[in-house]
């Protein structure tokens, strides 16, 4: 029997994107698998992932105010075994993105962009630091805020919806050609 995971634990939950963590009980364990949807979800019906070598796992473009349910379980080469399927249940907070816009002032122009963008605060949030995301969640730049603006290059990555960050506050930027 291939060992189960220890201290499997949500490390974070959001609106639309939340973050599981683990520890590999052994060096047997060469990675995991893991199958999630919506609480209730029938195991063989949900999202399967194959091959998960880290010991976390990020979930995005998830509905707000849901409740879900993973299941994941550890696979052992050498004696070619699965370990038991442990499940955790996560509930998303209730304020999508798109409501969460707009609780800070923030000004993204252009929208969409080609490449530069630049973001905008108000008068009193001069002290705050602007953060760029891909819809994975990676963290792309970070740059505190010069008179309440920040200027972003995305030319170097693909085109689609970056997420600009400041504080809890988010707003969605689009980059295409």
């Amino acid at each position: 029997m291939c060992p189960a995971l220890e201290n499997l634990r949500m490390l974070y939950v959001r609106d639309v994107r939340a973050k599981i963590r683990w520890d590999n009980p052994s060096a047997e364990v060469s990675h995991c698998e893991l199958e999630w949807g919506e609480s209730g979800f029938e195991q063989g019906q949900g999202n399967y992932v194959r091959y998960v070598y880290d010991t976390s796992y990020s979930f995005l473009s998830l509905a707000a105010g849901t409740t879900y349910d993973v299941y994941i379980r550890t696979y052992c080469p050498r004696s070619n075994v699965y370990g038991d399927w442990q499940k955790l249940t996560f509930t998303t907070d209730g304020n999508s993105i798109d409501e969460a816009e707009n609780q800070l002032p923030i000004s993204v122009n252009p929208n969409p962009t080609t490449g530069m963008v630049e973001v905008t605060l108000p008068q009193g949030y001069e002290n705050q630091t602007v953060e760029v995301y891909d819809v994975q969640g990676k963290l792309l730049q970070s740059q505190h805020l010069q008179n309440g603006k920040a200027t972003f290059n995305l030319s170097e990555y693909p085109n689609g919806v970056y997420v600009i960050k400041v504080g809890n506050a988010s707003c969605r930027v689009v980059k295409s050609k």
